[in-house]
């Protein structure tokens, strides 16, 4: 029996997770006052506080739960701390390399969080949904930037009276001067690719929660936006994270380990193929409609693609730079092969004296932390990252799990594999919604676990 103590703190705890997860899928909003405040970010503090505050007047909180799940992470993460500040203190970047400590203390703190208040299945996929509503308005928004940049529609930068950090738009509005277009960015303001791997994320989970509800017109319509608003980005390591790991991921997910029948995966191709030769008929005349060329969006998304194989035939291709910052980062990890050149090269470069330039960091996390923290610090991260797929793998294998559970935990998995080996082609692994990701991840084959005692 439930008393309703426990019903109250259960009622608090799914609160803070439902809370978390459409702050975090608003993580680009921000406020700039001589620091930067994240939304996901000052939620956390908060809540942070009230636990202090519960705990010395009334002698309880929130409960969180120090199970052998969240005690091992905890462990983990001090290490990596540990090692990061090892690194940092060696380098000649000190402040900035703290500075980026902080921001791996906040992700690991948003976490323990979420495994620690000890979730139940249920409230978890309401959370998710709570999550992918957010991403389909992020998805309309940044649609919305790009139809409406040549009108000069207003967004939330133009509209508000404070600055945003490391905001690269102007008034919240992102125009490619190489490729004569305006770029979807949504409220991811500092950078179009941290963008595109949200949304190649929410193109996975809308595709996840379509094949528990096959006929549900809201979740097509948003994995059409999600698409859409993916290809607007113009980012390339997001198209190509999807393309060839996510939706290969999800796929050999769900048919390998018999998640669902076959005829509901068959239901959804055909939903995706009548989508595409609808967008291939129609898409075209339904753009000029609204004075949108698509036929010039086509034309410099292969652009970019034939920058990756072609590399110097584009003069306003990048991939020339890009490569010479792996080439750096590879540089950077040989000079210091344990502890690397320290962290915060992005704020204060690390000289090569081999390329006679300046790393400022690579379009790879790996080969960032490499460079930065040395193999010993990769390592740890690494290791981490093991962790999680191993502890998703595990509630996966659950055949007496509920279908939709299973579905979503695929999903989930499928997401970290997108995050994971995309990270190979940029880094976008601090940002909060990739760690919201994996605690939901670990969360939901935790709960599966113990519902069937099997942990």
């Amino acid at each position: 029996m439930i008393h309703s103590g426990q019903k109250v703190r259960r009622s608090h705890s799914d609160m803070v997770f439902y809370i978390l997860s459409g702050v975090v899928s608003l993580v680009g909003i921000n406020i700039k006052f001589g620091v930067t405040l994240y939304l996901s970010r000052l939620v956390i503090v908060v809540f942070l506080l009230v636990l202090l505050a519960k705990l010395l007047l009334k002698g309880h909180a929130y409960r969180l739960y120090i199970n052998k799940s969240v005690a091992v992470f905890a462990a983990l993460f001090s290490l990596i701390l540990l090692q990061h500040y090892i690194s940092v203190i060696m380098s000649d970047r000190v402040s900035d390399g703290l500075r980026q400590l902080f921001i791996y203390a906040g992700v690991m703190t948003l976490f323990i969080i979420i495994l620690g208040i000890n979730l139940q299945t249920t409230t978890i996929i309401k959370g998710l949904k709570i999550f992918l509503a957010v991403g389909l308005f992020q998805a309309c928004y940044g649609i919305y930037q790009v139809l409406g940049g040549p009108y000069g529609m207003p967004t939330y930068q133009s509209l508000i009276f404070w600055p945003t950090a490391g905001d690269k738009t102007v008034d919240g509005l992102l125009f490619s001067g190489s490729f004569k277009l305006f770029r979807a960015t949504g409220f991811f303001p500092g950078d179009v690719s941290h963008y595109a791997a949200y949304m190649s994320s929410i193109v996975v989970l809308s595709i996840s929660f379509m094949m528990t509800d096959a006929r549900s017109k809201y979740l097509k319509i948003g994995l059409f936006l999600s698409v859409v608003a993916l290809v607007l980005s113009l980012s390339r390591s997001g198209l190509l994270g999807l393309i060839i790991f996510g939706l290969p991921a999800l796929l050999f997910l769900v048919i390998k380990l018999k998640v669902i029948p076959k005829k509901v995966y068959s239901r959804f191709f055909r939903y995706l193929s009548g989508l595409i030769i609808f967008l291939v008929v129609f898409g075209s005349t339904m753009a000029e409609s609204i004075g949108f060329d698509i036929s010039y969006l086509f034309d410099v998304v292969i652009r970019r693609m034939t920058d990756l194989v072609n590399i110097g035939v584009d003069k306003e291709g990048s991939m020339g730079v890009h490569i010479l910052t792996r080439l750096m980062a590879l540089d950077a990890f040989s000079s210091n092969p344990l502890f690397g050149v320290g962290l915060g090269v992005n704020a204060s470069p690390w000289f090569s004296e081999a390329y006679n330039a300046g790393w400022a960091g690579s379009h790879s996390h790996h080969l960032d932390i490499l460079g930065q923290t040395g193999i010993v610090g990769a390592t740890l991260e690494w290791f981490f990252m093991l962790m999680v797929g191993h502890y998703m793998w595990r509630g996966l294998k659950l055949k007496e799990a509920p279908a939709d559970e299973r579905i979503i935990l695929a999903g989930l998995l499928a997401i970290f594999i997108l995050m994971t080996f995309g990270n190979l082609l940029y880094h976008y692994f601090l940002n909060d919604f990739v760690w919201y990701f994996l605690a939901t991840g670990t969360a939901l084959s935790r709960a599966m676990l113990i519902k069937h005692n099997k942990t």
